[in-house]
């Protein structure tokens, strides 16, 4: 099934959200669309599903194998989720102090679900 967030109440933009979203909904699984895909592009949701449904899969193929106690999924990363959260903010520039920071910022917005060019900017010194 699908679940569209209450916080997005435009019907013609629901309407959009279910309309792009239902290729994507399969049996035994379920998708819950947030706020930030109201200002997503059909490529980006598209992508977005896709990788979620993936990481369904490997988590049912851990769960297979796993002995009790084992950790079957981890949210995604900080950059990931700052990526995932933000980007469709209008946000220009990331200002990190870490190489590991700018080295995996530039490498999700490369490859992420983003297509607006943000700025990864290593700040260096206090």
């Amino acid at each position: 099934g699908m679940h569209i967030s209450k916080k997005i109440t435009d019907e013609a933009v629901r309407a959009k959200l279910q309309e792009l979203a239902a290729p994507y909904v399969q049996e035994g699984c379920g998708f819950i669309i947030r706020t930030a895909a109201a200002k997503a592009s059909a490529d980006e949701i598209g992508r977005d599903m896709e990788y979620l449904w993936r990481t369904w899969q490997h988590v049912l193929k851990r769960f297979k194998v796993a002995k009790s106690g084992t950790d079957l999924y981890s949210d995604a990363d900080f950059w990931f989720r700052l990526v995932r959260d933000y980007a469709h903010r209008n946000v220009g520039e990331i200002i990190v102090d870490s190489d590991m920071g700018e080295s995996r910022l530039l490498d999700l917005l490369g490859h992420g679900p983003t297509s607006q060019q943000i700025k990864v900017t290593r700040h260096r010194g206090s």
